[in-house]
């Protein structure tokens, strides 16, 4: 049978479950806006700084997934992943992951599209219309909604003004976070892409 994905409740859940377990190195909070759907946009962060100022220098990296409702293997990926780091951390089994956490800044972003995903059917993930969960609520694709090179010098105003409340909640959080690194899961081919590349 096919492989149960969690559905949005069921990711706060267990975003709950992992924040109250290793409160001291993990904080759960919401971007800026709201979806179409209502629907927060739910970060863990993952830092020995989690409960107070950054410390200076510290690096931030950005993990995000599920910008396509219906590409939900990024997620589920992402889902394991503060669990395996922090069992691993507490262990003190694994320098490495201990060097990781308590010198990193790490924050996820677990589903970009909360309302893509409800729409999205399990097995199905090939669909690019507004039935399949690929686009938001209002049926617009979040990758190609944020600004491109064609945007430089325009007013940030006029920039938010044009955007998706997904993507302006993305947008606010990069420019009010000095993250040095990023990755972005889709399901797919692999891809690196560059700024300036659209």
């Amino acid at each position: 049978s096919p492989r149960h994905y969690h559905g949005y409740a069921d990711m706060v859940q267990k975003l709950q479950q992992i924040n109250l377990r290793w409160g001291n190195v993990t904080r759960l909070y919401t971007l800026s806006k709201t979806t179409w759907g209502g629907r927060k946009l739910w970060v863990l962060q993952i830092s020995t700084d989690a409960k107070r100022e950054r410390s200076e220098l510290k690096p931030m990296f950005k993990y995000v997934a599920n910008m396509h409702g219906n590409e939900a293997v990024g997620k589920e990926l992402l889902l394991g992943l503060p669990e395996f780091l922090l069992e691993r951390y507490y262990s003190g089994h694994n320098s490495e992951i201990e060097m990781l956490v308590n010198s990193t800044d790490i924050h996820f972003l677990f589903t970009m599209n909360p309302d893509g995903l409800e729409q999205a059917t399990l097995g199905n993930c090939w669909g690019a219309d507004q039935h399949s969960g690929r686009l938001n609520g209002r049926n617009v694709d979040l990758n190609r909604n944020f600004p491109t090179k064609n945007d430089l010098g325009k007013p940030l105003s006029e920039i938010f003004r044009s955007k998706e409340p997904e993507t302006r909640s993305v947008m606010r959080w990069i420019l009010e976070n000095p993250f040095v690194l990023s990755t972005n899961f889709h399901d797919g081919a692999v891809v690196a892409n560059y700024p300036f590349d659209d």
